[in-house]
């Protein structure tokens, strides 16, 4: 299934630094509702369901890290970069989703 567009919840104060959140297998986007009611004042928050969790949609596996991260790219086009942040294959997700969205993103 290509371009899946990902359920994900959103915490925008039109702050200038964006922070997206994307958790580990098993779990979905609330994972970090705690850390995002937190920070939601100073950053413009994205939790993501990856796919087949939570709301999002459930392909055939199996499921790549590139494909998530496509995944990713297919449901958001920021403008300037953000900060993605990833717990275990999150943290995989995020690097790839990083490469194919370099130069907008510089870290992870």
């Amino acid at each position: 299934m290509k371009n899946l567009k990902l359920n994900y919840r959103s915490e925008e104060n039109n702050c200038d630094e964006t922070v997206l959140f994307i958790h580990p297998l098993g779990a979905d986007h609330s994972v970090f509702d705690k850390v995002i009611n937190g920070i939601k004042s100073d950053f413009n928050c994205y939790s993501i369901d990856i796919r087949g969790h939570g709301k999002s949609p459930v392909p055939e596996p199996p499921y790549t890290i590139k494909e998530m991260a496509n995944d990713i790219s297919s449901t958001f086009s920021f403008e300037s970069p953000v900060h993605v942040m990833g717990v275990s294959i999150g943290g995989m997700i995020a690097v790839s989703y990083t490469h194919l969205t370099l130069p907008t993103n510089r870290e992870v």
